[in-house]
């Protein structure tokens, strides 16, 4: 079985956080910008430096800087702007 083999595994990972990070740019619409830049440099992409925003992003799924209720520490204290 293909699952087993620990290079398909990092391959089907590496396709999935590809994806995650396309549809992310897809439903970040240039007017949900919030008073926070999370986009830095302006292309539409928020700027990830640490693991604890990337896992601090899925709590926030729409772009527009409100995280899910119960999830609301955790994301800002990764992106305490």
């Amino acid at each position: 079985m293909g699952g087993r083999n620990p290079a398909i595994r990092a391959l089907a990972a590496l396709a999935l956080i590809a994806t995650l990070a396309l549809l992310l740019y897809a439903a970040i619409p240039a007017a949900a910008q919030t008073t926070t830049d999370y986009d830095s440099d302006d292309n539409g992409l928020i700027e990830i430096s640490t693991l604890d925003q990337l896992n601090a992003v899925r709590w926030d799924l729409d772009g527009n800087g409100i995280p899910a209720p119960a999830n609301t520490t955790t994301y800002a204290a990764a992106f305490p702007n």
